[in-house]
C-alpha cells in the first residue's frame, strides 16, 4: 500500500504532494496553490523508457490528499505521443467524472522551461501545450528531482538505514538511484522557503573514474566497446550486465567449472550473485555496489561542499554536516541486504576518506 504525504511550503511555493511505498520514494506531485472551494483533483505521472504511470488524487479543502482516484500504467511503445496515453487516463470512468487543475510529470531525462524530449521514445512532454491541449496547468520535472521531494517527507517506517550517524537537521542531501539508468539529485535547506530546493542532476553521465585494476580494466573494455565511459554505463542495470560479461569474457580460468556461455539480464545476474548460485554473477554485484559506493556515492557526498559553507559538524572541519544519502532505485526483494550494506559504503576520496564515514546512508 502506498503512502501519501503532504506539506505546504512557505513563499507561495508551489504544494507538494509526495507518494512513496516502503523502502524507497517513488513519485512527487508539485501543485500550484489553489482556493479552497471543494474538492481538488490533481495528476500524478512518473514516465520512463519503458512504462508511463499515471495517478488521479482528490485533495480536500485543505489540500490535504484524501482519496486515490485511479491509477493506470501504459506501455510506452502503445502512445506514439506522451498526450495520447494522457488523454486515455482522462477518459477512464473514474477520472473522467473529475476536473484536474493541475499535474505533475516526471520524467527521466533532463527538463528545459517545462519541457522535456525523451529521445529514446521519440515523445516531447510540453508543459505549457499540454495545458493548451487539456485546460489545466502541468509541470515537468525530472524524475529524480520527484524523487528528492519526497525524501523529507520519508519517515523511519519508509526506509532502511544502512549506516546510522548522527546528522545536521538542515544538510545538504543527495539521492541516488540505479534502475535502468542512474538518477542522481541533491536537496539544499533554503531558510527563507523554510524547506528544502531540489537540484536534479545528470551526474551520472560524468566520466567514470575506476578504481583498482580491475575497474581499470573494466573502464577500457567499456571504452573499447562504447568510445567513452559514463558512470552511468557501470552503475544501472545494463551497467551490472556489462561488468559480468567483462568477467565471464576477460577471467574464464578463474572460475574452472563455471558455464560461462550462459547470458543473463540485470535481474538474472542479481538473483544467481544473492543465491550463490554463480560466482561470476556475485563478484559483478560486489564491484557494482562498489563502484556505487566507493565512487559516484562518495563523489555526490562531496560536491556541495562550495555551496554549503557554514553548516559543517563541530567537532569535523572538513566536511559540511550531511544529512544523508539516499539510494532509490536497489530492490530490496532482489539483493541481500547484507551484500548492500557491505557494498554501498562511503570510502577512499583522500583527505576526505575519515570523514565520510560522518554521513547517513539510507
Amino acid at each position: 500500500m502506498e503512502a501519501c504525504s503532504w506539506r505546504r511550503p512557505a513563499c507561495q511555493r508551489p504544494y507538494i504532494l509526495s507518494v512513496a511505498s516502503k523502502g524507497k520514494p517513488i513519485r512527487t506531485v508539485r501543485l500550484v496553490p489553489m482556493a479552497k472551494s471543494g474538492a481538488h483533483t490533481v495528476l500524478a505521472g512518473d514516465v520512463g523508457g519503458t512504462n508511463c504511470r499515471l495517478q488521479a488524487w482528490e485533495l480536500d479543502q485543505d489540500l490535504h490528499p484524501t482519496t486515490l482516484i485511479n491509477e493506470q500504467v501504459y506501455a510506452t511503445s502503445d502512445y506514439p505521443e506522451f498526450d495520447q496515453a494522457l488523454a486515455a487516463f482522462l477518459k477512464t470512468q473514474q477520472v473522467a467524472a473529475c476536473e484536474p487543475q493541475s499535474a505533475a510529470i516526471a520524467v527521466a531525462g533532463p527538463v528545459r522551461d517545462n519541457r522535456a524530449v525523451m529521445t529514446n521514445l521519440g515523445w516531447v512532454i510540453d508543459g505549457p501545450e499540454l495545458q493548451k491541449q487539456f485546460g489545466f496547468r502541468v509541470e515537468v520535472l525530472n524524475d529524480f528531482e520527484a524523487v528528492g521531494y519526497s525524501v523529507p517527507e520519508l519517515t523511519d517506517d519508509d526506509i532502511i538505514t544502512l549506516h546510522d550517524v548522527p546528522a545536521h537537521p538542515k544538510g545538504p542531501k543527495a539521492v541516488l538511484g540505479p534502475g535502468t539508468g542512474l538518477g542522481e539529485a541533491q536537496l539544499f535547506w533554503d531558510d527563507a522557503l523554510g524547506t528544502y530546493r531540489v537540484c536534479p542532476s545528470e551526474g551520472a553521465h560524468s566520466g567514470f573514474a575506476p578504481r583498482g585494476w580491475k575497474q581499470l580494466m573494466l573502464c577500457h573494455s567499456v571504452e573499447r566497446e562504447l568510445g567513452h565511459v559514463d558512470v552511468e554505463h557501470v552503475a544501472c542495470g545494463s551497467g551490472l550486465v556489462r561488468i559480468y560479461d567483462f568477467l565471464r569474457r576477460d577471467e574464464p580460468s578463474q572460475y574452472p567449472g563455471v558455464d560461462l556461455s550462459r547470458e543473463l539480464d540485470p535481474a538474472g545476474v542479481s538473483r544467481a550473485a544473492v543465491d550463490g548460485s554463480n560466482p561470476v554473477a556475485s563478484e559483478a554485484l560486489d564491484i557494482f555496489l562498489a563502484i556505487i559506493g566507493g565512487g559516484q556515492q562518495a563523489q555526490a557526498a562531496l560536491y556541495p561542499l562550495e555551496q554549503c559553507s557554514g553548516q559543517r559538524h563541530s567537532d569535523d572541519p572538513c566536511i559540511v554536516g550531511f544529512y544523508g544519502q539516499f539510494i532509490a532505485g536497489l530492490c530490496t526483494e532482489t539483493y541481500a541486504w547484507v551484500k548492500v550494506e557491505q557494498g554501498l559504503k562511503l570510502t577512499g576520496i583522500g583527505p576526505f576518506g575519515p570523514s565520510l564515514a560522518l554521513i547517513v546512508t539510507c
